[in-house]
């Protein structure tokens, strides 16, 4: 992909950021400190599961574990499902920005 290709399609690429420097510095400390915050006054909120939603009640929700490398036909499926969520996100980002002025 040519830098005009990735620029046309990362509009970040080509804009300057919404927020300046000395604010987006402090963005990341500030997440570590609210993980921290959390993991520091709820330590075990990790092993709080609720039951999990299964779309298909009645089936079981995983198959069995596998052993050895994955088999072409998973690599083909998981590769599938990989570009059909790309895409999704792809469509859903275009939606969004269709009609937005970006400069």
């Amino acid at each position: 992909m040519s830098l005009q290709g990735a620029q046309a399609m990362l509009c970040i690429l080509v804009h300057t950021p919404e927020y300046n420097m000395e604010i987006q510095a402090h963005i990341p400390p500030a997440l570590a400190a609210t993980h921290n915050f959390i993991c520091d006054h709820d330590p075990d909120e990790i092993f709080e599961f609720k039951e999990a939603f299964n779309p298909q009640p009645g089936s079981a929700l995983y198959g069995k574990l596998g052993t050895g490398p994955s088999r072409h036909t998973e690599v083909l499926r998981a590769t599938s499902r990989c570009d059909r969520i790309a895409q999704a996100m792809w469509t859903s980002y275009q939606t969004i920005t269709r009609g937005l002025r970006l400069e």
